[in-house]
């Protein structure tokens, strides 16, 4: 088979040359303000969103399909591209704000999101790609409004180690989304939440650096007095939440996730490799999801080396609590059952931290099963673990926003995507084995 990404690629990068070709000169002239630089991320995003989509269709793909080696050697020099011409704006604004502000400290550049582009050529690769080519709509320009975001955060963080005493606001407007009304707030260097500089697609929250007793908005370069800003704003934007009353405000809203599965994606499984679990670890499913059914409880089964523990339970409809000790060996299995529709959660996938257990897996109310193996990937301590996919969390809650079918979901619905979403790249970024599928009926 002819590989067809070096003439793709080809393709993709004139056309984006020629949308980007102004810009780039306007760009070496110098970006006054970060509102310059995010109105370039936003053009820059759109030339290479557009010119991914004239490029490729699925006519042109193998079997209407773009495989991960096409992706990998196409999407990934494109994201490169992106990044290096919207972080010459970046970098140029921040110049131009440490002039403004008389720091004499040199800019630092933003490194390229090797996450986050990985996660964009898993995704598109992953399904047929009329199903899945809005991947490299909105989130590409999402990953070029973030160079921007992210530069300011290295250069606050710098500046704050360097001695000063950098402050960021952010202010969320209008009808702005629950989330972003929960990071706006002012904080002051080192307690400012990484989640402060994320946004959604679409997003109009202002990020602004104070710099002494004003306000520079990073975006216009215009000092404002605090006074006055708090004046300008409706008085729902008001807010003032330190970082313990942010992160209590996120994990009520993450508690609460009550859930529904999109029509559109109940019983399809492509994002997973498929089940591959023998006839009794099937048999020990279904009992569990039986258990669950007549009580409404979560039920657990343990598989050790030489025994199996059935039917476990804490008696509770949201967890299952399983004590592991060091005479249990190793190679343990845990599969237990969901008495909603979601697949595995953070919470279980925690289990994999131990060096004792391989394999988890759980059952949910209606059937779908999902199972996770570590296999060859990495296994992380607690600690860690709890630091990355907090990160990998926030990412989704702000990613699926992005999704086209998102404004059509109902509230149920897009924390179920929330969900499936965050496991799918929990695995992912530890390299571990995912499986789903349905048991039938």
């Amino acid at each position: 088979m002819t590989d067809i990404a070096p003439e793709l690629l080809e393709k993709v990068q004139k056309n984006f040359e020629e949308l980007t070709a102004e810009l780039r000169e306007e760009i070496k002239q110098g970006v006054r303000s970060y509102e310059e630089a995010y109105d370039y991320a936003k053009r820059i995003g759109e030339a290479l969103s557009r010119s991914l989509g004239v490029n490729i269709t699925p006519e042109i793909l193998p079997d209407g399909k773009m495989y991960y080696n096409i992706a990998d050697k196409v999407v990934r020099p494109m994201l490169h591209a992106e990044h290096e011409l919207t972080s010459a704006a970046a970098v140029s604004a921040q110049k131009s704000a440490n002039k403004a502000a008389g720091i004499g400290i040199r800019p630092l550049e933003a490194k390229f999101d090797d996450d986050r582009a990985q996660g964009i050529i898993d995704r598109v690769s992953s399904q047929p790609f009329e199903e899945i080519k809005w991947i490299l709509d909105e989130p590409v320009k999402t990953f070029s409004k973030s160079v921007v975001d992210q530069t300011l955060e290295k250069n606050v963080e710098f500046q704050g180690k360097s001695g000063l005493h950098p402050k960021i606001r952010r202010t969320a407007f209008g009808d702005a989304c629950p989330w972003c009304q929960a990071v706006a707030g002012t904080y002051s260097y080192p307690n400012v939440p990484k989640d402060v500089y994320r946004r959604h697609a679409n997003c109009d929250c202002v990020v602004e650096y104070i710099d002494g007793g004003k306000i520079q908005d990073v975006w216009s370069k215009k000092l404002i007095n605090p006074e006055d800003r708090v004046k300008m704003m409706p008085e729902s934007t008001v807010r003032k939440l330190d970082p313990h009353q942010l992160q209590a405000t996120l994990q009520a809203a993450q508690d609460a996730r009550n859930v529904s599965i999109p029509a559109e994606v109940d019983g399809n499984f492509d994002d997973f490799a498929a089940l591959s679990i023998t006839e009794n670890e099937a048999k020990e499913l279904r009992a569990l999801r039986e258990l669950s059914q007549n009580s409404a409880y979560e039920y657990a089964t343990v598989i050790y080396s030489d025994h199996i523990e059935q039917g476990k339970t804490s008696g509770l409809s949201d967890k299952v609590q399983i004590e592991i000790s060091a005479e249990d060996g190793n190679g343990i299995k845990l599969f237990h059952s969901h008495t909603n529709v979601t697949p595995l959660s953070r919470e279980d996938f925690s289990f994999l931290c131990n060096s004792q257990v391989d394999e988890i897996g759980n059952i949910a109310i209606n059937g779908d099963i999902f199972i996770c193996r570590v296999g060859t990937g990495v296994r992380p301590t607690k600690e860690e673990f709890y630091d990355e996919t907090d990160i990998i969390a926030s990412e989704v809650d702000i990613d699926i926003q992005s999704h086209p079918m998102f404004e059509q979901w109902t509230p149920e619905e897009r924390n179920y995507m929330a969900i499936r979403e965050q496991a799918y790249r929990i695995a992912r970024h530890y390299e571990w084995e995912l499986e789903g599928g349905r048991e039938d009926e």
